[in-house]
C-alpha cells in the first residue's frame, strides 16, 4: 500500500450527513434549478456533475456546490 506521508481524506460537515456519493441533488444558481449527482464529498462542499440544467451547454458540468445549498 502506497505511504501517503499524511493526508488523510476530508469528512464531511455535520451539514454533509444528509448525501451521500451518487445521489441526485437540485441546486439553484443565478436563478435557474440544476440538478445532479454527487461525484465527490469535501469537508463543506460536495462536487456535483450536472445532469439536467435549462442550459445545455451545462450538462456534464462539474461545480462546487456547499451542502447548505443543496436539496435533496
Amino acid at each position: 500500500m502506497a505511504n501517503t506521508y499524511g493526508f488523510k481524506a476530508p469528512q464531511p460537515s455535520q451539514s454533509g450527513g444528509a448525501f451521500s456519493i451518487g445521489q441526485s441533488i437540485q441546486f439553484s444558481f443565478r436563478g435557474e434549478t440544476h440538478q445532479g449527482l454527487i461525484e465527490n464529498m469535501l469537508e463543506n462542499t460536495a462536487v456535483i456533475r450536472i445532469v439536467e440544467s435549462p442550459s445545455k451547454a451545462m450538462i456534464n458540468f462539474k461545480t462546487v456546490v456547499r451542502y447548505t445549498e443543496l436539496d435533496s
